[in-house]
């Protein structure tokens, strides 16, 4: 190579530009620059486009010692390329220096990693005797040289995980960039689209912005599409294998490019690198280190090798962390757990992991008790939460750990709710509780705790009745097995959970708890105890009692320093007020409730608060300000995953019935659209702004001062409930504030049925496969008349919020004018309704349009996504369920809408149910192999291969399954018939792993 020719790429570099400005300032002032990082990371190319751009009078040459295997012969291949002729081997370095000594020279030393020591000495004795020179090295690691300057080469911009992104603004990361410029080269046709952005994110992010591995992805476009690449990232090293036919192998392939980095590791890094894949995201050098602790081959090198791993780019230390933190790229986590897998070291190192972030969580649940106040606590914990999480997926799936499930489950608790991590907390709790019933723990205080977690979980939900009989099991379990702070702890959820239908009972449990506290000094289980003293006594209408409980509440939270006490004791003491018709009481406590709140920020006790606001506001007279705030509230408790408990939501549905009444349905809808679109900060201002106020968000006030937090100076006489006159339309009174009886009355008025509502659940709708429409047991799909009304009515079932006009429109009409649209919108529409029976089958709420969901009383698509992705949850958690899997295997009898004239609005939602049919099949085949049904998994794999015939490992899953079952001819015919479709379809042969089953199966029809 000619010493001034640089490679030229085939392709412009895609985004670089800060690195690239930080790289010219760099070679400016620097004799030695070494750019470092993963396999993969982009180097070369990097420093070609810096070496052209930045040389400036150096002259640059260019070595590439990637075909260089021994370092004997570096200087050598050196002297060659650079077109120097020394006298002999021996002094091969001294006449390389001695050409060198003049030239203002900048030389360009690509791919050192395999050859570090050989090139740190060469480059010493170079840059000591040659002053004009200047070198640019690629290594994974550094040189390691004095006046080296190390320039970490970071992934490509990512996009950020916000669904608001739009598409400019994701399509301006450079990640997201250079995939799609890649696609394009791939699939001329490509684009980034509404439909394909979420799926090309995803791929960026799974792929950690690392361009190899973005170029592979790309390159897949020319058979899958962004949905499926980023379905199949969970095997990255099988789904990434194509490269250019030129490269080296270790360029081809993501297994090749970090086999290369593996082989150049000691042993001991090999034995860490792979140990330190049980971790997800971050961990500590205490995780390290523990992980490590009684590992012979490791001793005290643990520290040593981390940070050898970190030099070559293996281990990335997160930036600005205090103190250190590391993770690996999830593509290496990948490549190294495979390691460790194949070491035999997998359930050891597992169980080491999970018995270090058990202990850590158990450490930090007495301080997570009842939410905390503590950012720096509550910051630690969200950094371990993927480890905890990890630890919690381990446990249930493995025998015999459900006692670790159960405590990692009680040890999160609060800090899930804290969070605003109800539904997940809520369902590993689930999980626990059913895994534990089956194989009971040692120790029954360890189960009772956590169905006590379930009652707290269950009051937040809003559904504390399937929790009655669980937490009464819980009381009697700690009676006789857990101690009096346990038991009390119990009581009180027991408290919390009667309140709802028992509050009688519910004060008698608040008492009992409260009483085993008395004896002890004021803290923070006594303050929980008094809080739920307080709700009960509100339940039953002593507000008086409830009161002095809850002020009591704030009083310890005071003395204790803890805002999630006073928080929710405020929200309660503004209740008493508001049911006393006290506004300005009320909103003085909720202005404190939900600044604390916020400080915390505490999701569900800020939506709470806000629903509180927004009835206030609508009491007041200001139906307007109120229904956006309730709508606010409303969004942030549909985001937690949690319910109004059915009183609750009873009296909800009724007030919104009587404000829709008074301003008409759309408005009302608009008012809480528009109160659900608000940003946090302006949803409270909002809700506390002063009475007559505007009906807009404002600027957040500044918060009341602490006297705002004394309780009220004490009445000569306790008040007595006050009745609360019920202006038009009615308040929405939280459940606290009405007496069970007219609780009941109102869930009854609220779920009577209208005389001359439809019939609930008439529509029975298939549209899996050739579409099936059933009306009240009556075929209907001949009545639909048009494909296009039979496409309407699909299209808006498939839209859980609704559909615009427009966006009906853009769907069925995508070339017609905007007039065109109106006209033949309604036509379709009033037709649909028709054929329906009753003109409110299709509502429309804020311009939305949407078929009612208790008409509906059978839809395939949404039963098969959810039955598909439950099943094969629990078939990832190694649980029995072919049954599970097969069953939603036959919901599924064809593509969306097969046969349909439909238009293109429905390809990516048909691509996705397949996909997810195609993962059944695969789950199912393999539950069928594992149990030794070979002849029924060969049917399941027949179905992969007909929905998918380029699915090679489907076919080879069929070979194996026919050998087994007796029938290695057919197992033949799979074969060939693979070979012709790959031949035809992408032009390459079957892969070696399916030649190798065929050659058996040649042997094993050949013997019989």
């Amino acid at each position: 190579m000619s010493p001034s020719l640089l490679p030229t790429p085939l392709t412009p570099i895609v985004g670089r530009e800060r690195e690239l400005q930080e790289l010219g300032r760099l070679m400016a002032s620097s004799r030695l620059i070494t750019l470092t990082g993963a396999g993969g990371s982009g180097k070369t190319r990097l420093a070609i486009e810096a070496v052209a751009r930045f040389a400036a009078g150096d002259s640059p040459a260019w070595v590439d010692l990637a075909p260089l295997a021994d370092g004997g012969l570096l200087t050598d291949h050196v002297s060659r390329a650079l077109e120097v002729h020394g006298e002999g081997v021996s002094g091969a370095t001294q006449a390389l220096a001695h050409s060198l000594k003049t030239r203002s020279l900048l030389l360009v030393l690509d791919n050192c990693e395999h050859l570090v020591d050989s090139c740190a000495r060469l480059v010493e004795v170079l840059l000591k005797f040659c002053a004009p020179l200047k070198i640019l090295a690629t290594s994974r690691e550094p040189l390691g040289l004095p006046g080296e300057k190390i320039w970490q080469v970071p992934p490509l911009s990512l996009p950020a995980a916000d669904p608001r992104l739009s598409l400019e603004e994701l399509g301006a990361t450079d990640a997201v960039r250079l995939f799609v410029e890649r696609a394009r080269e791939a699939s001329p046709a490509f684009r980034l689209t509404e439909k394909n952005a979420a799926a090309v994110a995803a791929i960026c992010r799974r792929l950690d912005g690392l361009p190899l591995a973005l170029e592979l992805a790309a390159a897949r476009t020319r058979v899958l599409s962004p949905e499926q690449i980023a379905e199949r990232l969970d095997d990255t090293f099988r789904l990434l294998t194509t490269g250019g036919r030129t490269s080296l192998p270790r360029q081809k392939t993501l297994r090749g490019a970090f086999d290369w980095s593996h082989d150049l590791l000691s042993e001991e890094q090999r034995i860490l690198l792979r140990r330190l894949s049980v971790f997800v995201g971050g961990f500590s050098l205490d995780a390290v280190e523990r992980l490590s602790e009684d590992a012979p081959d490791l001793a005290d090198g643990a520290l040593d090798a981390l940070a050898a791993l970190v030099d070559r780019s293996l281990v990335q230390l997160e930036p600005e962390s205090e103190p250190a933190r590391y993770r690996l790229l999830e593509i290496v986590r990948q490549y190294s757990r495979e390691r460790l897998k194949s070491a035999g070291e997998e359930d050891e190192f597992l169980r080491r992991h999970a018995a270090y972030y058990l202990e850590l969580a158990e450490g930090w649940a007495p301080l997570l008790f009842a939410g905390t106040g503590d950012q720096r606590l509550m910051a630690e914990v969200d950094r371990e939460h993927d480890n905890l999480r990890a630890v919690a997926d381990w446990a249930m799936a493995s025998p015999g750990e459900v006692e670790t499930a159960l405590r990692i489950g009680y040890a999160l608790h609060w800090y899930w709710y804290f969070r605003g991590h109800l539904l997940e907390g809520w369902r590993r709790l689930e999980s626990a509780v059913a895994q534990a019933k089956k194989s009971p723990p040692g120790d029954p205080a360890v189960l009772a705790r956590v169905l006590v977690c379930l009652g707290l979980f269950s009051v937040v939900r809003g559904e504390p009745q399937h929790e009655r009989e669980r937490v009464a099991e819980a009381v009697a379990l700690l009676r006789e097995n857990g101690d009096s702070a346990e038991l009390a702890y119990a009581l009180a959820i027991q408290s919390a959970v009667e309140s709802f239908a028992d509050p009688q009972l519910s004060f008698r449990a608040a008492e009992e708890g409260l009483g085993l506290l008395e004896g002890r000094p004021d803290d923070l289980l006594k303050a929980f105890a008094c809080h739920w003293h307080g709700v009960a006594a509100l339940g039953r209408g002593d507000l008086a009692q409830a009161r002095a409980s809850c002020v009591r509440t704030v009083v310890i939270g005071h003395a204790l320093g803890h805002a999630a006490a006073i928080a929710h004791a405020t929200y309660f003491l503004a209740l008493i007020d508001f049911n006393l018709a006290d506004a300005t009481g009320a909103r003085r406590w909720l202005a404190e409730c939900l600044r604390l709140h916020q400080q915390m920020d505490t999701r569900w006790g800020i939506s709470q608060g806000l629903r509180l606001a927004g009835q206030i506001a609508v009491l007041a007279g200001e139906p307007e300000r109120g229904l956006k705030v309730i709508g606010g509230a409303e969004r942030m408790r549909e985001e937690l995953g949690n319910h109004l408990p059915p009183p609750e939501q009873a009296a909800l549905d009724r007030s919104l019935a009587g404000l829709r009444t008074q301003l008409g349905r759309e408005k009302v809808m608009a008012l809480m659209i528009e109160g659900a679109r608000l940003e946090l900060e302006q949803l409270v201002a909002l809700a506390l702004a002063a009475p007559g106020g505007p009906a807009t968000a404002q600027e957040p006030s500044p918060p009341p001062p602490p006297a705002a937090l004394a309780p009220p100076p004490p009445a000569e006489a306790p008040p007595s409930p006050v009745p609360v006159k019920n202006p038009e339309p009615p308040p929405l009174l939280s459940p606290e504030l009405l007496p069970a009886e007219t609780l009941a009355a109102t869930a009854a008025e609220a779920t009577a049925e209208p005389a001359t509502a439809f019939q609930p659940g008439a529509l029975r709708v298939a549209a899996l496969g050739s579409l099936q429409v059933e009306i009240a047991g009556a075929q209907a799909l001949e009545a639909l008349g048009s494909a296009r009304t039979r496409e309407l009515l699909v299209f808006l079932l498939l839209q859980p919020n609704g559909a615009s006009k427009e966006e009906v429109g853009v769907a069925l009409w995508p070339e017609a004018s905007a007039s065109q649209i109106r006209n033949s919108f309604h036509v379709t529409l009033h037709r649909l309704r028709g054929v329906l029976g009753h003109p409110e089958a299709i509502q429309v709420v804020g311009g939305r349009y949407g078929v009612d969901p208790a008409f509906v009383g059978f839809f395939d698509v949404p039963l098969f996504e959810s039955g598909a992705k439950a099943a094969l949850a629990a078939a990832k958690k190694g649980k029995g369920v072919a049954a599970e899997l097969m069953a939603a295997v036959e919901l599924y009898r064809g593509e969306l809408l097969q046969g349909e004239p439909a238009g293109e609005w429905h390809l990516e939602r048909r691509d996705r149910l397949q996909l997810l049919y195609l993962e059944l099949l695969n789950a199912a085949g393999q539950q069928l192999c594992d149990a030794g049904r070979f002849a029924e998994a060969s049917a399941i794999y027949r179905r992969f291969i007909v929905a998918d015939d380029l699915a090679e490992d489907a076919y080879r899953r069929l070979m194996v399954s026919l050998e087994a079952s007796g029938q290695a001819p057919e197992g033949l015919r799979v074969y060939r018939k693979l070979s012709q479709v790959l031949q035809k379809e992408l032009d390459v042969e079957p892969e070696p792993a399916s030649r190798e089953i065929f050659e058996r199966l040649q042997r094993s029809s050949r013997s019989r």
